[in-house]
């Protein structure tokens, strides 16, 4: 299935240290994770001089795209540029990796040679950036802990200690200044899957509050960087 269901839920620490203790009885740690209990991510968001992304995400639209560079634990021996589209509330992600030289001129805006890439997203990230004026906005970043089981291909991650920057240039960056998005004892729940999920792990997820929210990270990042007076 290309596209997948993706839900979101907010949870306390109280709340995630539950599920840990169950979902890692069943589930396999990422491989990211490798012996640590968290990685941690940063990415680089992409919007036009319209803020097209930022509204269309505030007014719900159904079709809509991200386009954003991301690594993990501020190493510069994996960077990913990704656009991630939503429709009908299914979401699927296109990546590729492209290395320091690409990235800069990727952030720079000097990316006329990847209109003839052969690797889709180079070519959609230069048409976005040389056809609508796709510019870098915001930074955000967060620790994630995940957790995948191969039937239905679900992946959960909590995401801890998320906050927003509005210093682009700073991506591998140790002193990053950032504002937190979320309370303190605030996380994010996501859980993805294909058609079907197991019912002995959405038996697992079973907390009693847990609600369903609409979130977005480079959304509430741009809100709250700019007191939502974007215009």
């Amino acid at each position: 299935m290309e596209y997948r269901v993706e839900k979101k839920y907010i949870c306390t620490n109280m709340e995630l240290a539950i599920l840990k203790a169950r979902l890692q009885a069943v589930m396999s740690i990422d491989k990211n994770q490798k012996e640590i209990d968290a990685y941690q991510i940063r990415s680089i968001y992409f919007d036009n001089y319209d803020n097209s992304s930022y509204f269309e995400n505030d007014a719900g639209v159904d079709d809509r795209k991200k386009l954003r560079i991301r690594v993990y634990n501020k190493s510069r021996k994996t960077i990913k540029l990704e656009v991630k589209e939503k429709y009908r509330n299914l979401t699927k992600k296109k990546s590729c990796c492209i290395n320091e030289e690409e990235f800069q001129k990727i952030l720079l805006g000097k990316c006329q040679e990847f209109l003839y890439s052969d690797r889709e997203v180079m070519r959609m990230f230069a048409v976005a950036i040389l056809n609508y004026g796709y510019h870098p906005v915001n930074i955000i970043e967060y620790d994630r802990t995940a957790f995948t089981y191969p039937i239905g291909n679900v992946r959960i991650t909590f995401d801890k200690n998320i906050a927003a920057s509005e210093e682009t240039n700073k991506l591998f960056d140790d002193n990053l200044q950032k504002i937190p998005l979320l309370p303190v004892d605030n996380h994010i729940l996501e859980i993805k899957h294909d058609e079907l999920i197991p019912d002995f792990i959405l038996q697992l997820l079973e907390l009693g509050n847990l609600q369903q929210i609409s979130f977005s990270k480079y959304y509430m990042g741009r809100s709250i960087l700019n007191k939502g007076e974007i215009v």
